[in-house]
């Protein structure tokens, strides 16, 4: 079918969906109730935790890029930043963190070590370590109780290690404190740091077969969010019905409380939902209402995203046509996710097809989001592989409105399909 029929076709709500229903991506249908069950499956159900086998394949690759770039020792920080996205270096190699700054100081040989907090006004503050960790004294800074002063601690421990003259690799500058950053370059005038993120990103975006199953068991998080938040998706409940309808189900799944839940309300109009992306308004959901959400699901810092639009009553035209629109751009994005191809040719190959199917009207900003959760926006160009992360989630955009986008969801890359990691269909749910 010519495609600009195929969506006029679809909008006026005849049934001429199969070829995009062929693609495994459902049509609007008349209203109906969403599916109520969600399974866990058993082999990602309890506490998950890594093997030592993982976390010795990870050192190894760590060392080896160590050695590549001539890098003698990394500083590993990190912080709560992108709903704790940027905790995903420290997590790597097995800290995490409750609420103060932590570090490891890792080098190319031996155990890491962790500087622990000891003041006088509470006992030493020690990260959670899943694998073996030294642990060395850090002093709190002069003036203060208890507040840490980490740099001179890392610093003098590099000197023990006779890297006054060493290439220090920072993972990352980013997030590193400036602070910590000075206290190494005042006590080591002599060393040379150098930004060693990209080392750790190239690992990270490359998930091993016990990093999926982190993963799939984000998604679970990410399903039974969006479940709850259709459940309350009633006229005359609110924005924070809403809300905390996807937060606590997320959290009674695995995934910490205070996730990065958003979502839009409103009317469809000007092809967006009237309210967008604030859940503090606490607006009253209406009859005629178009909610789009956004569950950022994070289990032990593996993130998925997952979007479904929920109508109150029966759609608009408007509606259904950009409906049909995302129904063609996401199944064609899906045959083009193939170990080889860049994010950069995607999200081209992305804008020119939504041309082609729209009469050059509507186009997208991006097609897919590749990489870690922390990095998703930065569209970083990277070639895709096996077991890659992405969100196949079009945005478009029409001239002089604003970007929209009606669904997405997280998948891993394959030397075929790509493995989708939710069980909620992508598709319009009417209430």
């Amino acid at each position: 079918m010519e495609r600009r029929h195929f969506i006029k076709t679809l909008a006026t709500g005849t049934a001429a969906a199969g070829a995009v229903s062929a693609m495994g991506v459902q049509a609007a249908t008349p209203a109906q109730a969403p599916a109520s069950t969600v399974k866990l499956d058993a082999g990602i159900a309890g506490d998950l935790l890594f093997s030592q086998a993982e976390y010795d394949r990870r050192y190894r690759n760590i060392r080896a890029g160590m050695e590549r770039q001539g890098i003698d020792c990394l500083v590993v920080g990190g912080n709560r930043d992108w709903c704790e996205g940027e905790l995903g270096n420290l997590r790597y190699v097995g800290v995490d963190i409750d609420w103060e700054p932590t570090y490891v100081i890792f080098p190319k040989q031996g155990t890491p070590i962790v500087p622990a907090k000891h003041g006088g006004m509470t006992p030493p503050f020690v990260s959670r370590g899943t694998v073996e960790f030294e642990y060395i004294k850090s002093s709190v800074r002069p003036g203060t109780r208890n507040a840490n002063d980490h740099g001179p601690a890392i610093a003098r421990q590099l000197r023990k290690m006779g890297l006054g003259k060493g290439k220090i690799g920072l993972v990352s500058p980013r997030v590193l404190p400036a602070e910590v950053l000075l206290a190494m370059q005042r006590e080591l005038p002599n060393a040379s740091f150098v930004d060693a993120e990209r080392l750790f990103l190239e690992l990270r975006y490359l998930k091993s077969d016990e990093e999926v199953k982190f993963l799939r068991r984000s998604a679970y998080c990410a399903d039974k969010g969006i479940q709850a938040m259709i459940a309350a998706a009633q006229v005359g409940n609110t924005d924070w019905d809403l809300f905390f309808a996807m937060d606590q189900a997320c959290t009674e799944a695995g995934a910490p409380p205070g996730g990065q839940q958003l979502l839009a309300t409103g009317p469809w109009r000007g092809r967006r939902s009237q309210v967008f992306l604030d859940p503090r308004t606490a607006r009253t959901l209406q009859l005629g209402d178009v909610i789009i959400p956004e569950v950022t699901s994070n289990y032990k810092g593996y993130f998925t995203q997952l979007t479904v639009p929920v109508v109150l009553g029966e759609p608009g035209e408007q509606f259904l046509a950009d409906l049909a629109l995302c129904d063609d751009v996401y199944a064609h994005l899906l045959t083009k996710y193939r170990p080889g191809a860049t994010v950069k040719g995607l999200d081209e190959q992305c804008a020119e097809h939504t041309k082609q199917a729209s009469d050059g009207v509507i186009t997208t900003l991006f097609g897919f989001q590749a990489g870690e959760h922390e990095t998703s926006f930065w569209h970083d160009n990277i070639t895709l592989a096996p077991n890659m992360l992405a969100y196949n989630q079009p945005f478009f955009i029409a001239p002089g409105g604003p970007p929209w986008h009606v669904y997405g969801d997280a998948m891993i890359c394959t030397e075929g399909e790509p493995l989708k990691l939710h069980q909620t269909p992508m598709r319009a749910f009417y209430v």
